[in-house]
């Protein structure tokens, strides 16, 4: 049984995913602690602006095609092998066009942004953010492919280069140009994460039947897309206006300040986000019990794998704190309140997969709408109500306020809507 186990293409797929993201999100880490050390909190800040709302904008660019290039490549590539070069084409086309349409509105915007955050200088800023947002946008959208392919080891590879990438470039170049120095170290990582994802792709392609992609299918992929790319605009928009609200009513400096307590709960839920996209190709893969006995089984992984390092960086939050220097001093309760959202976070993770995989995504999509509205509401009432004071603690109790409403609801869909329809 246990020789079974791993030699089953789950636990391989699931290794290249813990590796090759283990490596990559750890160079990305010890990135991040060395340009906070370089920029100091408040230009740390400005970096934040645009390394946080990079992934929250390249999530909407990507119509939601992340999620489902996945599933929709992993069905067909065991039904019907013609279909999944031209959902690959359709994926990326729409990738592209709605990346560069987010960018452009950000460049005409940068000038008006800059006035109602009173941040000068910051349009600059967003104009850097407009073309990572491309590359983000692309890159994400090559990972969901290479997921639906179970290409997990190219990967694995993707993710190490451009960890690499942004360990090498990020010291000189941080420490000659500064902040743009920093952004150009990101753009780089980026583009070798897009450029990676692409040649892999071009190389499984190679391996398919040519089939050009029906108008009417084009139209399902768009159709099944559409609440999830709903869902990853309401995260894009409520998480950005949320940040905003930290700068305009707090300052920079506190934007530093939890972004650099943000990087930490990547750690965290490392090993969930490295399984999400095996998750769901294999979710989507199977039907009735066997995937009931599936989400069970990850859902206690997912919750070991979280609990462990959460307890981890809870205890050494002093000498974590310690690696960032003296303006980083006020993190640690900040620290501790942001880390404890991954408990809840990790959790939502198994059965958001399965919604997606049995294709609830509109039932999906109001559950997070409720969280990212929550979020605004209580980070603009916390900030405000506080005159900015301590914004980065009172922002992440929002985060956590609207991440637990949306866990609570996961549990009762799953248990009233998942479970009947895999009855049937």
């Amino acid at each position: 049984m246990q020789s079974r186990f791993f030699n089953s293409k789950l636990f391989k797929d699931s290794f290249w995913a813990i590796v090759g993201n283990g490596i990559g999100n750890a160079l990305l880490l010890i990135s991040g602690i060395l340009i906070a050390r370089l920029l100091g909190a408040n230009l740390y800040g400005e970096y934040g602006v645009v390394k946080t709302n990079m992934f929250y904008m390249a999530g909407f660019a990507t119509f939601g095609l992340v999620y489902t290039s996945t599933r929709y490549i992993a069905k067909y590539i065991r039904k019907d092998d013609t279909r999944v070069i031209g959902i690959i084409k359709t994926a990326t086309k729409i990738t592209f066009v709605f990346s560069s349409l987010m960018a452009l509105c950000l460049l005409m915007s940068a000038n008006w942004l800059e006035k109602i955050l009173d941040a000068s200088g910051i349009s600059s800023v967003f104009r850097a953010l407009s073309i990572i947002i491309i590359l983000k946008a692309l890159a994400s959208t090559g990972n969901g492919i290479l997921a639906g392919l179970c290409e997990f080891k190219h990967l694995a590879y993707s993710s190490i280069v451009s960890g690499i990438a942004m360990f090498i470039t990020c010291i000189p170049f941080t420490y000659f140009f500064g902040l743009y120095g920093a952004l150009a170290a990101l753009s780089i990582s980026q583009l070798m994460n897009l450029s990676i994802n692409y040649f892999y792709i071009y190389k499984a392609c190679k391996r398919l039947p040519i089939y050009y992609i029906r108008e009417d299918k084009a139209k399902d992929l768009l159709k099944f897309s559409f609440p999830i790319a709903l869902q990853e605009i309401s995260y894009a928009l409520c998480n950005w206006a949320g940040i905003l609200l930290l700068t305009k009513f707090s300052s920079l400096t506190q934007v530093g300040l939890y972004t650099a307590t943000a990087q930490w709960n990547a750690v965290i839920m490392i090993i969930p986000g490295m399984l999400a996209n095996v998750v769901l190709s294999h979710l989507s893969g199977t039907e009735g019990k066997q995937q009931q006995k599936m989400i069970y089984r990850v859902l206690l992984v997912y919750f070991i794998c979280t609990i462990i390092p959460f307890i981890i960086v809870y205890m050494l939050s002093d000498f974590i704190i310690s690696f960032y220097g003296s303006d980083f001093s006020a993190m640690k309760t900040v620290l501790r309140l942001n880390i404890l959202i991954t408990i809840p976070a990790c959790c939502s993770e198994v059965f958001k997969a399965e919604l997606i995989a049995i294709g609830k995504t509109w039932l999906l999509f109001s559950f997070r709408m409720m969280k990212d509205i929550l979020l605004v509401i209580f980070a603009w009432f916390l900030l405000t109500s506080r005159h900015g004071n301590n914004g980065a603690f009172y922002y992440s109790m929002s985060v956590l306020i609207g991440t637990m409403t949306f866990f609570i609801a996961m549990i009762f869909a799953y248990r009233l809507v998942v479970k009947k329809h895999n009855c049937h």
